[in-house]
């Protein structure tokens, strides 16, 4: 099974625990544009087993952080303007989730949401074209009310509307009332292929707990028996030795 990171915070020092990492890996890394982006690629560049570095762009807070039909309108235009001038393969991150602590948002930007989600579709439809390999991380739900608000919402999408891999989060933290196991199965049944993500193994923007290695090794194994081909782990910057062991179990 292919293990992956998402490093949300990648600072020099998060990147470091690369270091831990002696099999073939991927590295999902925040940036608000791609300069800095490039700053950080060049950062992992001394790893030698990083074999990609994908591009995850992030809005300001104020803008929603994340994306969606909710997100600001001109926040997004940037972000797709920026992304439709690349000119060498890329794999972007599109983090599709309602506004970062803004439900403010949610009112202010009603008006746009018709727009702002053909204008999400719109590049996502043809990022092809810019030579952008699309990834999309999507909430995992199970009810069926709540995924077609999402998917009208921009924050999942049909795997026939444009060609993307998707990576379904299933932190443990958002399922406390589902096994990991039963939620594998049912998006097994549900889509054509995916990744899953899983943690956390360090704190985001929010205030999720931090799993324990018995939770983490309860997620790779059922991951694993499940025939899951990719699992990203959020975030790089808490692995250690102790949960590399762990997860060294199932590469």
């Amino acid at each position: 099974m292919r293990i992956s990171f998402f490093e949300e915070f990648p600072t020099k020092a998060n990147l470091s625990r690369l270091k831990l990492v002696d099999f073939p890996t991927r590295l999902y890394a925040a940036a608000k544009s791609i300069k800095e982006f490039n700053r950080i690629r060049k950062d992992c560049s001394k790893y030698m087993y990083v074999q990609e570095v994908c591009y995850w762009p992030v809005l300001r807070e104020e803008e929603g952080y994340w994306f969606s039909a909710f997100s600001d309108a001109e926040g997004l235009k940037r972000v797709i303007k920026e992304l439709e001038k690349n000119e060498r393969q890329l794999t972007v991150l599109w983090d599709a989730e309602l506004p970062y602590l803004k439900k403010s948002l949610v009112f202010s930007q009603a008006t746009n949401v018709f727009k702002n989600k053909k204008l999400i579709m719109d590049f996502l439809q043809n990022a092809s074209e810019h030579k952008i390999k699309v990834v999309t991380a999507e909430y995992s739900v199970k009810n069926k009310l709540l995924a077609k608000l999402f998917q009208f919402f921009a924050t999942t999408f049909d795997q026939d509307n444009f060609k993307h891999a998707k990576i379904l989060m299933a932190y443990s933290s958002a399922i406390k009332n589902d096994s990991i196991k039963s939620r594998i199965q049912f998006l097994k049944k549900q889509y054509k292929d995916f990744q899953l993500g899983i943690g956390m193994l360090a704190p985001g923007m929010g205030n999720e707990p931090v799993m324990t290695i018995e939770q983490l090794d309860k997620d790779l194994k059922a991951a694993k028996s499940s025939g899951i081909k990719e699992v990203v782990i959020y975030r790089l910057g808490g692995l250690d030795k102790r949960n590399i062991r762990t997860i060294k179990k199932y590469v």
